[in-house]
């Protein structure tokens, strides 16, 4: 009988220890729904070509329009002077440095649609290349700098032509009604 009194004054006691948290205790452990207007997370990090820098997308959400956004930061690569390129509510993204790492080309939609826009590290000064119908994406920098090559959805509203190389003339395949189609060349 003292063993049995004994076993239930010890499961009594651990029980107040461990079990003595408020239901407000309990609730603060798990993520609400919320919640993840709290959260902030980086992405899309790109060093520098020297190794120097790093700068990526720093998302969060806006819970006034339930969207995600995003502006990007950079950081050295010794851990020092963590500041934002770019603020604002709405999503910036996709940054990638030029070879000579003076200037950073990245997708915005600070104006409505995704559109490239550039960021001058050696000024701060940032200017809208694109006026694009489509969203662009894949952006990338041409070795030498001067161009940036993207990709984008268009529709093809021409009809397709094929160049005979025996008869050097033009002919249609196919119809502009079916602009999915792949256009093949036929002997």
């Amino acid at each position: 009988m003292l063993r049995l009194t004994t076993l239930f004054l010890t499961l009594g006691l651990l029980s107040f220890t461990f079990g003595a948290e408020s239901p407000q205790e309990i609730n603060d452990r798990y993520l609400r729904l919320g919640d993840v207007f709290d959260l902030e997370y980086a992405s899309d990090p790109q060093i520098s070509p020297t190794g120097s820098s790093v700068v990526y997308e720093r998302n969060f959400f806006d819970i006034m329009t339930d969207r995600r956004r995003s502006n990007l930061w950079i950081v050295q690569s010794d851990g020092t002077d963590h500041r934002p390129l770019t603020t604002g509510k709405h999503r910036n993204s996709s940054p990638r440095w030029s070879p000579d790492e003076s200037k950073i080309a990245y997708l915005s939609t600070r104006d409505g649609k995704p559109q490239i826009w550039a960021h001058s590290m050696k000024t701060g000064h940032e200017a809208k290349l694109t006026s694009l119908l489509s969203a662009p994406s894949a952006i990338s920098w041409s070795p030498d700098g001067k161009q940036i090559a993207f990709s984008m959805f268009v529709a093809n509203k021409r009809t397709p032509y094929v160049k005979d190389a025996a008869q050097a003339a033009g002919r249609q395949v196919g119809r502009a009604a079916q602009a999915h189609h792949a256009a093949a060349i036929s002997p």
